[in-house]
């Protein structure tokens, strides 16, 4: 009698701590869903204004850093030495 009560117990108690799939990592399958999930929500960049300090004279450099599909970050610097008017706006769209 204590045999099938252990028993029973044991079943009841690995088939509600079981998964769908005992081969696939369970870390993996919601990194993956929660990468599309953002992926999707990204608001697009509609256009950034940027006023530089009174006293600037020139751009030395601009500096651009963007994520990719898989997650990795890439910086890119563009090395501008061009002059600007300090009282006007400077504007980055796409």
């Amino acid at each position: 009698m204590r045999s099938f009560f252990f028993f029973s117990i044991l079943i009841a108690s690995v088939s509600l701590f079981a998964r769908e799939n005992p081969f696939k990592s369970p870390q993996k399958e919601n990194l993956s869903q929660a990468a599309m999930e953002n992926i999707n929500t990204i608001e697009k960049l509609q256009s950034i204004s940027v006023t530089p300090p009174v006293d600037s004279v020139k751009i030395k450099r601009i500096t651009i850093e963007y994520q990719g599909v898989d997650g990795t970050r890439i910086k890119k610097i563009y090395d501008v030495e061009k002059g600007i008017d300090p009282f006007k706006t400077i504007k980055v769209s796409q």
